[in-house]
Parts: structure tokens; sequence; C-alpha cells
């Protein structure tokens, strides 16, 4: 069994994320195609699937992205400081830190990255459309997959706390030309200076308004002091 164990809280997003309520961990398994089930130990996943666990609700994270009206919305499972260049050298010309937590909707999991700007939220892509408009069928950005699918479906915001998701049998990505893209903060651009540009997309889908309340922070809940 591969091990990849992320511990994230699961909230209330839209009718189908469910917040639950006993204090027991979630075991899930990861298939190769992204989705995940739901088990009751670990040992059930399969030598092909990534084991996932998270806290149902009952002990505190870590460390926890808190929302500005106080909501908890979920562990902290990466943290990303660019600051540091790929020589471990401190370099402020690097763009903002960030920390991601882990989600789910139905059997697809994904992540939602929380940056230090302005304050900012953001999936892990963008969401294009083949129109100049941002009208029609939404597509989203895949990286290639190679041997492996991703372990998260791909995820990102669009036009203002949208969650938009690949479809869950969205299939294998197409290189398509696009002409305009959905922004997390300011709503429908250009693809690309030019006009359109060609990316690798599947097929999206619009999951529902995220009910978060700016500014964000982490906040760590159980850590140990270094100087008691």
């Amino acid at each position: 069994m591969r091990t990849s164990r992320l511990v994230a809280a699961v909230l209330l997003l839209a009718p189908a994320l469910v917040l639950a309520a006993d204090s027991a961990a979630i075991h899930g398994c990861v298939e190769p195609s992204g989705k995940l089930r739901i088990v009751a130990s670990a040992s059930e996943c399969k030598s092909n699937e990534y084991d996932l666990s998270w806290s149902n609700g009952g002990g505190a994270a870590p460390l926890s992205v808190v929302d500005g009206g106080g909501k908890n919305l979920g562990s902290v499972v990466h943290v990303e400081d660019p600051l540091l260049n790929r020589d471990g050298v401190y370099d402020r010309s690097g763009g903002p830190i960030s920390v991601d937590s882990a989600y789910r909707h139905g059997e697809r999991t994904f992540l939602l990255r929380f940056l230090s700007i302005e304050p900012y939220l953001d999936g892990t892509s963008r969401v294009f459309f083949e129109s100049c408009d941002c009208s029609g069928a939404p597509l989203i950005r895949v990286e290639p997959a190679g041997m492996l699918r991703p372990l998260f479906t791909a995820s990102a915001i669009g036009g203002f706390h949208r969650l938009y998701l690949a479809k869950a049998d969205a299939g294998d990505p197409r290189r398509t030309d696009v002409c305009s893209l959905l922004t997390a903060d300011t709503g429908c651009e250009p693809a690309a200076d030019s006009g359109a540009t060609n990316q690798l997309v599947v097929p999206a889908e619009m999951i529902g308004q995220l009910p978060f309340a700016e500014p964000y922070h982490v906040e760590g809940m159980s850590l140990p002091d270094p100087i008691p």
C-alpha cells in the first residue's frame, strides 16, 4: 500500500459536502483515477491506491485555516514558502506564502489554496472557456499525468468564491484552444495577451459558492511550546 497520509477536516461547502459530527477518523482509498472510496481502515486500500485519512472534527488539528468569521476551514496539509529559492536561500522576490487544505465532494478529493496576499483564496488550476466571454462549457487545466493519475482532482476558484472541479467522468485530457478564463478575484479575462492559447484541459463543472469570509489566517491548535 502506498502511503500518502493527509489529515484534513471536512466542512460544509455545498449540499454534497458534509461536516461530520463524531470524533472518529475517516479513512479512504484514492484510486489511480483520482476517485475516493471510504473504507473502515486504511489496510483495505489496494496496492495501486493511496490511503487518505482525516479528522472527523473530534480533535484539534496542529495547523488549521480559519476565516474572518472564526470558522475553521480545515487542516493545513501543505505549506509553500516561495521566499526560499531552489538553493534554500531567502529571496524576497519570490511569490506569497500559501497553505493548502484538503476537501472532498462526493468521490472527488481536492485542494484549496489560501495565500498571504490581499487576502486570497484559490484552487490548484484555472477555469477556461473556448469562447472569449466566459460563456459555454467550462474547462479546467490539468497537468500531464504520465503513468499515474493525479492524486487530487483539479480545482479552481472562478468569479468570487465559486468552486469549479474537473468532472468525475472527465476522461483523458485534450489540448484545446481557449480564449477566456475566470479568475478568483476579477471575473472574466482574456486567456492570453494574444487572445487564444492552447491548454491541456478536461471538462469542469461549477459546484457552488464557498461560504468563506475573508481574511484568512492559520492557527496552531495543538502545537508544542519549545520553551515550556
